[in-house]
């Protein structure tokens, strides 16, 4: 085994160990208001972009930072009311980070385990349901391929209400959004 296969394994171990690491950490809502979260959605979206134009690169464990940057926004996002609302749509704005999102679902969604897929709904959820995001719509979601995008979480949404109906109040706002763009 060479030298630079084994330090390439370490390195994706490593990563990987990083990513869950920061995945429970992201848990806490102080971690994330300790956290430049201007930088944590810039590097999130250089990952998005990253996936997006080299997807032979990338790897579709649950553990790897293309699957778990989507955590990483649904976690800010559950976390909101305790973080500046505005600073942190404003960065998604800024990074180009909801359509972003909404590609990389579209084109690996079908390679995702369940669970990653969950994310993606419940990070829109989350965002749709935003005080900033009812009163600035186009700003998230601003050309009309991206409207079809979000339509595209509809099949996974409409899964996640049948298995518990619990989850009809969190995701409301994301199904009306998906009526609205249809």
């Amino acid at each position: 085994v060479s030298t630079q296969s084994t330090w390439g394994v370490r390195m994706k171990i490593f990563e990987q160990s990083l990513g869950i690491l920061l995945r429970c950490a992201f848990a806490a809502v102080e971690a994330l208001q300790t956290l430049d979260i201007t930088k944590l959605i810039e590097h999130i979206s250089l990952v998005l972009v990253h996936a997006l134009e080299s997807p032979d690169s990338i790897s579709f464990d649950s553990a790897t930072q293309e699957i778990l940057v989507v955590t990483y926004l649904d976690l800010i996002l559950k976390k909101l009311e305790n973080l500046n609302e505005e600073s942190v749509l404003g960065q998604f704005a800024t990074n180009n980070t909801v359509p972003l999102v909404l590609k990389h679902y579209e084109k690996f969604a079908g390679r995702m385990d369940k669970e990653a897929q969950d994310a993606y709904v419940y990070f829109m959820a989350n965002l749709t349901d935003s005080e900033g995001f009812q009163t600035h719509r186009s700003t998230y979601i601003p050309e009309k391929e991206d409207k079809k995008r979000l339509v595209l979480l509809e099949g996974r949404t409409k899964e996640l209400l049948a298995v518990d109906h619990s989850n009809r109040k969190a995701l409301r706002s994301l199904s009306d959004n998906i009526i609205r763009f249809k």
